[in-house]
């Protein structure tokens, strides 16, 4: 099932257990991570909400 909301995107993140390394050292949780969370929030911003967008047109 297609993601619906950047919510959901964020969630399913959340969720995944990724092994991520980040300047030498484990990222234990990537969602929360300054680093990390900026480059997150611009993919739930511009793509996950432009397509919702666009399903919403067709509707």
């Amino acid at each position: 099932m297609p993601l619906k909301t950047p919510e959901q995107y964020e969630d399913n993140l959340r969720k995944m257990k990724f092994k991520v390394y980040l300047m030498g050292e484990e990222v234990k949780n990537i969602v929360d991570h300054p680093i990390i969370r900026p480059s997150m929030n611009s993919v739930k911003s511009r793509c996950l909400t432009r397509s919702h967008r666009i399903r919403s047109m067709r509707s």
